[in-house]
C-alpha cells in the first residue's frame, strides 16, 4: 500500500483569459509550488482555443518556476502537422509530458464531434502521433461514469483500451465524488485486460454551482446530500473552505486505505488556498522549500553573456568608430512580392482574417526571407540588426486576430536576427541583435477620439503587460539589446521601460536599452507634444545605452533635432532617418547616394555614434553610409554635473 506522506500528486490549471485573470493564476502557482507536485498540467480549451495561452503559461512555468509541466493537447479543429507543430514547441520548452485528449466538439457539448479532415481522428491516433514524434510521457483522460458520448461503460472502456494500445502511459479521470464507484470502476478496466495505471482525478469545490456545471458537461454525478451541504454554507464563506478541505481530504485518504491510488490528480480551478490546505492536511508538502529552477535559455546561448558586457563591448567600439545599424526590413520585404497565401503559410492557411501585411508573421511563416535579409544588412555593414518584431505586441496583433501569438513572433523574431549575426560575427567584429519594440497602435496619452480628449484606448498596465511578454519572447530567443523605436507617445514607452525592468528583475538577464523617438512633422516635437530636449529628459532615468531619432523625417529635416539631443544627452546618440519624405505614392525617394552625403556631414559635425537607415532604406542605403562615415571620428560623450531636469512639453534645468 502506498505510504500517504510518499504519495505523488499533480495539480491542474487553466490558461488565463484576460489579465486579472492571468494575476489570478500567478499567485496560485506561487504559492503552490513549494508544495512540489509531480507535475503540474495547463488545459488547452474547446477546439484548442486557448492554445496560444496555454503555450506560454508553458512557457512561464518551464522558465521561470522549479515546477514539472505537462502540456495539454487536442485533436479537434486541427490538422494532425498543426497538432504536431505544438507538439514539438512543447518539446522545445523541454516539456517531454503531455495529456492527450480528443477535445470537444467544435459547436460545444451536446454536438456531433467531426475530426479534422486532415488531424487525427480520435485520441488514439493522437498517442501514436505524440509517440512518433519523440520521448513523451503520454497521459490520457477516462471517466468513471462514461463520458456523455460514449453511451455505455463498454464503448467506454474500449476508448480507454485503444489509447492503452497505442502507448498511452497513465490515465487521470474526470472528477467523482463516489469512492465506491470509482472502485467498481477500476475493477471492470481490469476485467476487461485494459493494464494502464488510473489515476483519480480530484475537484476542489470552491463553488458548488460552477462544479455542478462542470459534472454535466462531463458526465458526472454530484450527490444530492453534497449540493445541499454546501448550499448551507453559501453565506459562510470561512465555513465553507473547510469542509471543502476536509471532504477532498476524506476522499484521497479513503482512496489510499482502499488500495484505489497510488498518486492522485487535483483539479485545482485556478485557485491555491484549497489546495494548498488539502495537500498540507494530507502530509504530502515537503519540509524544505524546492531549489528555484534557472532561467531556460537555449543552450546555444548560454556561453555567451548577455547584459552589462554588451553595453561595455558597444561603448568601448562606439569609442573608436562610428558604429552601423541596420535599414528597413519592410522596405526589403516588399521586393518580394509575397502574397496572402506566402504570409499565411500551411499553419494559418485557414486562418479567419487576412493576414497580408502583417510582416512579423513571416517570422513564422517566410523565415529563410527574414534571415536572408538580415545577413543582406550585416554584409552591406551593419553592426546591429533589428529583429522584425516592431508589430510584435499582442496589442498590435489584435487587428489580426493573433494577439496569442505576440511571444512566439518575438521569440522567432529574435533567433532568426541571432542566427544571422552569429553566422557573420567574427573576433576582430562582432555583431549585435536589438530586438525591437515598436510603440503599438493605441497610445497611453492621447484620446482618439476628438470629441472626448479624456478618452484612452489602453491603460497603462494593459500596455506594460504587453510590452512584457514581446521582451520575454525577444530575451528568450537571444536579443543582445532592446530598442524601444519610432516613439511618438513618451508614456508608451515608460510603460515599455517599467516591463524591460520587471522581466529582468524575474529573469535575471538585464538587457542594454535602447530608445529612438520620432519627431513627426517640422515642429520638432514628438507627436505627444515634447521637445526632442524633454522627450530625453523624460527617460533618462532608464540610463539608456542610446537615444535618438528615427523615421518621419528625412535625414535633412531631422538634423537640427539630432543636434539638440546631441548637445544635451550623457550617452550615445543613434540616428536613423527615413530616405527622405514620402511621395504621393507612398514610396521613399532618397538615393543612397544623397542619403549618405547628408549622413557624413552628421559625422563631420560630431552628432553620430551609431548610424543606420528606417522607411525606405536598403542594403544598399547601408553600405553607402557606412563607406560615407567610416574613418570620421565618433561624436564625443559628454559628462554631465548632476543636476535636477524635469520635462513636461518642454525641458527644465534647475540651474547648478
Amino acid at each position: 500500500m502506498t505510504k500517504l506522506a510518499a504519495m505523488p500528486f499533480s495539480f491542474e490549471f487553466f490558461p488565463p483569459r484576460t489579465p486579472a485573470m492571468e494575476e489570478t493564476l500567478w499567485r496560485t502557482v506561487q504559492h503552490l509550488e513549494p508544495l512540489r507536485p509531480d507535475f503540474v498540467s495547463v488545459t488547452y480549451g474547446a477546439g484548442g482555443s486557448t492554445r496560444e495561452r496555454t503555450i506560454e503559461v508553458l512557457r512561464r512555468i518551464a522558465t521561470e518556476t522549479s515546477l514539472n509541466a505537462a502540456g495539454h493537447i487536442t485533436c479537434v479543429g486541427a490538422s494532425q502537422g498543426e497538432v504536431n507543430a505544438v507538439v514539438k514547441r512543447y518539446f522545445d520548452l523541454g516539456i517531454r509530458r503531455v495529456v492527450a485528449l480528443r477535445g470537444d466538439p467544435l459547436g460545444g457539448p451536446g454536438t456531433k464531434y467531426e475530426p479534422h479532415p486532415e488531424g487525427y481522428g480520435a485520441t488514439a491516433d493522437l498517442v501514436r502521433g505524440i509517440r512518433a514524434l519523440g520521448d513523451a510521457e503520454i497521459n490520457v483522460s477516462a471517466y468513471p461514469e462514461t463520458h456523455p458520448e460514449s453511451g455505455s461503460l463498454d464503448v467506454e472502456l474500449a476508448i480507454l483500451r485503444s489509447k492503452a494500445d497505442a502507448g498511452a502511459d497513465r490515465a487521470i479521470t474526470q472528477f467523482f465524488f463516489d469512492n465506491d464507484l470509482f472502485e467498481r470502476y477500476l475493477d471492470k478496466v481490469g476485467a476487461a485486460g485494459i493494464r494502464l495505471p488510473v489515476v483519480p482525478g480530484i475537484v476542489l469545490i470552491h463553488n458548488i454551482a460552477q462544479v455542478a456545471r462542470f459534472a454535466e458537461r462531463i458526465g458526472a454525478s454530484v450527490p444530492d446530500w453534497l449540493r445541499a451541504g454546501f448550499a448551507s454554507y453559501e453565506n459562510d464563506p470561512e465555513s465553507h473552505n473547510k469542509v471543502a478541505v476536509e471532504f477532498a481530504v476524506e476522499q484521497v485518504r479513503d482512496l489510499v486505505a482502499r488500495g484505489l491510488a497510488d498518486r492522485v490528480h487535483f483539479y485545482t480551478l485556478n485557485r491555491h488556498e484549497l489546495a494548498e490546505a488539502v495537500v498540507k492536511e494530507l502530509g504530502l508538502a515537503p519540509a524544505a522549500p524546492p531549489p528555484r529552477k534557472e532561467a531556460a535559455v537555449p543552450i546555444e546561448l548560454k556561453a555567451r553573456k548577455r547584459g552589462p558586457d554588451i553595453a561595455d563591448a558597444i561603448r568601448a567600439e562606439a569609442k573608436k568608430r562610428i558604429l552601423i545599424l541596420d535599414g528597413a526590413m519592410g522596405t526589403v520585404l516588399q521586393g518580394y512580392r509575397f502574397t496572402e497565401a506566402d504570409f499565411r503559410g500551411e499553419r494559418f492557411r485557414d486562418w479567419h482574417l487576412d493576414v497580408r501585411g502583417n510582416n512579423d508573421l513571416l517570422n513564422l511563416t517566410q523565415p529563410a526571407a527574414i534571415e536572408a535579409i538580415h545577413r543582406a544588412y550585416i554584409e552591406a555593414g551593419a553592426d546591429i540588426v533589428e529583429t522584425n518584431t516592431f508589430s510584435s505586441t499582442s496589442v498590435a496583433q489584435a487587428d489580426y486576430g493573433m494577439e496569442g501569438l505576440a511571444y512566439e513572433l518575438n521569440l522567432a523574431g529574435a533567433k532568426l536576427a541571432r542566427a544571422a549575426a552569429d553566422a557573420l560575427s567574427t573576433p576582430e567584429r562582432r555583431r549585435f541583435v536589438a530586438g525591437a519594440v515598436g510603440p503599438t497602435n493605441k497610445t497611453a496619452s492621447i484620446s482618439p477620439k476628438v470629441s472626448d480628449p479624456g478618452y484612452r484606448a489602453i491603460t497603462f498596465d494593459e500596455l506594460k503587460a504587453a510590452y512584457r511578454e514581446a521582451i520575454r519572447g525577444l530575451v528568450d530567443g537571444g536579443a543582445d539589446l532592446l530598442l524601444f523605436e519610432t516613439i511618438t507617445d513618451t508614456l508608451n514607452t515608460k510603460a515599455g521601460l517599467m516591463a524591460a525592468e520587471e522581466e529582468a528583475d524575474a529573469s535575471g538577464v538585464r538587457l542594454p536599452i535602447m530608445i529612438s523617438g520620432t519627431i513627426t512633422d517640422r515642429s520638432g516635437r514628438t507627436l505627444s507634444g515634447q521637445t526632442p530636449t524633454a522627450f530625453w529628459y523624460s527617460v533618462r532615468h532608464a540610463r539608456p545605452l542610446t537615444i535618438g531619432l528615427n523615421c518621419a523625417l528625412g535625414a535633412k529635416d531631422l538634423r537640427p533635432h539630432i543636434a539638440e539631443l546631441a548637445r544635451e544627452a550623457e550617452t550615445l546618440i543613434c540616428v536613423y532617418p527615413n530616405a527622405g519624405l514620402p511621395n504621393p505614392l507612398g514610396e521613399y525617394d532618397e538615393t543612397p547616394e544623397t542619403m549618405s552625403e547628408t549622413l557624413k556631414e552628421f559625422a563631420e559635425a560630431a552628432l553620430l555614434n551609431i548610424v543606420g537607415g528606417c522607411c525606405g532604406t536598403t542594403p544598399e542605403h547601408i553600405r553607402q553610409i557606412a563607406a560615407a562615415v567610416a574613418g570620421l571620428p565618433p561624436r564625443p560623450v559628454p559628462s554631465r554635473v548632476p543636476s535636477l531636469k524635469l520635462s513636461g512639453l518642454e525641458p527644465f534645468a534647475a540651474a547648478s
